[in-house]
């Protein structure tokens, strides 16, 4: 009976420890939220400078049975946002602020608010407001007009498996300042929601646009747009002029001058700022940088080279909008800025490969003359030349300047800003010193074949097949000559007819051995 009793402590220890193991294995921030987004409030405020400031304002009912909300996650349009500085931010939970903010792991690009002490226990209501300034706003060309700038937004949304029931959703946009009533167009709404935003001005009298729909949902991405004329978000800046002047010197080196004239027709964006790509080359360096405005040279404090771009910073000296102004850039490219190979007639040749600096479409427009003006070293003609060029530029003109030195001139009129110019120019090697070349290193036996990597591999292996097949063949060969049958037979011993094995063996006076065997 004890024995019986003891085994059954002994089971019930068991059990226990089982089960606090289990549980003890079981992860801490194992979590189940479940919850109601009664309320969804979303102000877009669009600002001329291409940013737009983001107001959140949500309602949580929290599930009886669920896990506390503990962090919500909230959506950004734009991923760089999480690399600056995020103290911007403000945030309250039932207006307790937030402190702490950060890249949220779950939504990309997204913030994640720790509610911490303050989170939404099981069964109750919360209410948790956060804005978020200077978010760089995506706008993209306007398919009916190019004139126009096109904005979408979608709101933060939520899992399904977290959230339930509708949600009474409003979104609001707040037009850039400066916008005339008839100037903006409201694209499609999404399901739900009524097809005409209702309009409006807020405290700043700016135009807004707002869409409320009391019977959405949490779990569905809704998306809503605009389009406005682009001067008022976008930079609207326009290359009237580029002209570029390279001279190669003795050295090697390339002498950079480029002359841009601007005219700016943003509504509310200065120039303040813009970056040149500098010429491409192998091991080569920026030197003697300068750069003035409208004659006025730039502080050297205002100038930067950072991965091949050259960075200008005008200041003061910004172009404001509804002006004109000009700009200077001037510099020396020093080192190896050419390039031979031994596919160039054995290194016999060099090669200057250079692309005038270009800018992107989304602040720059044209049309634009451009002028290249390319001083050779002396010594050269045309017949010395190879020349790709790309199709907008066409052929160059040839010239002599006062020194004999052969020039190539381009002039084009009516050019995108943004489309890119390559110049590739080959000459004969002893134009340039040594020193201004970069030589690739020359190329294997194979590479000189005109024979590339894989083909040489599935000749190799088809050389490897047939090298097995041909010593396999060999080798069978050789063993079969060691069986053919011998040219002389000698009758060997064996039991006699009528004779048993011992009787054979005497009689034969041989050893019993041979002739068992």
């Amino acid at each position: 009976m004890k024995r019986r009793a003891l085994a059954v402590l002994l089971s019930l220890v068991s059990l226990v420890l089982f089960v606090a193991l289990s549980l003890a294995a079981s992860p801490a921030s194992a979590q189940t939220y479940r919850f109601a987004l009664e309320q969804e409030v979303v102000h877009v405020y669009l600002n001329g400078d291409g940013t737009l400031d983001l107001e959140y304002t949500f309602l949580f009912a929290n599930d009886k049975d669920a896990s506390p909300i503990d962090f919500v996650d909230v959506g950004l349009p734009d991923e760089e946002y999480l690399y600056g500085d995020l103290s911007h931010v403000r945030a309250e939970v039932n207006g307790q602020p937030i402190e702490e903010i950060a890249p949220s792991p779950y939504v990309f690009p997204g913030l994640a608010l720790a509610l911490g002490e303050h989170a939404i226990r099981p069964g109750e209501r919360g209410e948790v407001h956060v804005f978020i300034p200077g978010v760089k706003a995506q706008y993209y060309p306007d398919t009916t007009s190019g004139d126009y700038a096109s904005f979408q937004f979608s709101p933060t949304w939520f899992g399904e498996e977290f959230v339930h029931g509708e949600s009474d959703i409003t979104v609001t946009f707040h037009l850039p300042p400066g916008v005339a009533p008839a100037e903006p167009r409201w694209h499609e709404a999404p399901e739900g929601f009524p097809a005409e935003p209702e309009t409006g001005f807020d405290e700043e009298g700016r135009i807004t646009y707002t869409w409320h729909n009391p019977q959405a949902n949490g779990f569905t991405q809704y998306i809503f747009g605009l389009s406005i004329p682009r001067q008022y978000v976008l930079s609207a800046i326009v290359l009237a002029e580029k002209r570029l002047l390279l001279t190669i010197t003795p050295e090697g080196a390339l002498d950079v001058y480029y002359f841009l004239a601007f005219k700016n027709d943003s509504r509310n964006t200065p120039l303040s700022q813009f970056s040149l790509r500098d010429a491409y080359g192998y091991r080569s360096e920026v030197a003697s940088l300068q750069a003035a405005v409208d004659g006025t040279p730039l502080a050297a404090d205002a100038l930067s080279v950072e991965y091949g771009d050259i960075h200008l910073d005008l200041g003061e000296q910004a172009i404001q909008s509804g002006q004109s102004g000009t700009v200077e850039v001037r510099y020396l490219l020093t080192g190896q800025t050419f390039t031979s190979s031994w596919y160039q007639e054995r290194y016999r040749r060099v090669k200057l490969d250079f692309e005038p600096a270009g800018f992107t479409e989304d602040w720059l427009f044209g049309p634009t003359d451009l002028t290249v003006r390319v001083t050779l070293p002396p010594g050269l003609s045309e017949a010395d030349l190879d020349m790709l060029t790309p199709d907008d530029l066409g052929e160059p003109r040839f010239e002599h300047d006062a020194e004999g030195h052969l020039v190539l001139l381009w002039e084009v009129s009516a050019v995108s800003p943004s489309t890119p110019q390559y110049l590739d120019l080959e000459m004969p090697s002893g134009v340039v010193p040594e020193s201004a070349v970069y030589r690739f290193p020359p190329p294997g036996l194979l590479e000189r074949l005109g024979i590339d990597e894989d083909t040489a591999m599935l000749f190799s292996c088809i050389a490897f097949i047939a090298g097995v097949i041909v010593v396999s063949t060999y080798q069978a060969r050789r063993r079969k000559m060691q069986y053919f049958p011998p040219k002389i037979k000698i009758e060997g011993h064996g039991i006699k007819r009528g004779l048993t094995a011992v009787e054979a063996a005497i009689l034969m006076e041989q050893p019993l051995d041979k002739v068992m065997t």
